[in-house]
């Protein structure tokens, strides 16, 4: 199932916008399992499993990148349009945060 969002209220639920800069969580345990990236949330004992598309977005937060630059990147590699590919990632990266498997670069900077 995908979760459409119109881009409006994207931001408005998220607060995510294409500047934004997201990084992923480095306390997550992950590896490559078959087709699947599979992460281990330690802190609460349930894994989570990403497909294709997750596994490349989850390689490409690997250092803070804006969501901009990140759409950019999946546009160019998959065929999908521009607002499509904002909408899924915006969804996809809202339900990563809500797992605090990301956070946002300026918040992972504060902790340091």
């Amino acid at each position: 199932m995908t979760l459409q969002i119109e881009s409006g209220d994207a931001n408005r639920f998220t607060g995510f916008c294409m500047d934004t800069t997201i990084v992923r969580n480095e306390a997550i345990l992950f590896a490559q399992v078959g087709d699947e990236l599979v992460a281990l949330l330690t802190d609460r004992g349930v894994y989570v499993s990403l497909d294709g598309v997750g596994s490349c977005i989850w390689e490409l937060l690997e250092k803070p990148i804006t969501i901009s630059s990140l759409c950019e990147h999946l546009v160019a590699r998959y065929e999908v349009a521009s607002e499509i590919c904002y909408q899924e990632t915006v969804a996809f990266l809202a339900d990563l945060e809500e797992k605090r498997m990301i956070t946002r670069a300026m918040e992972a900077g504060a902790r340091r």
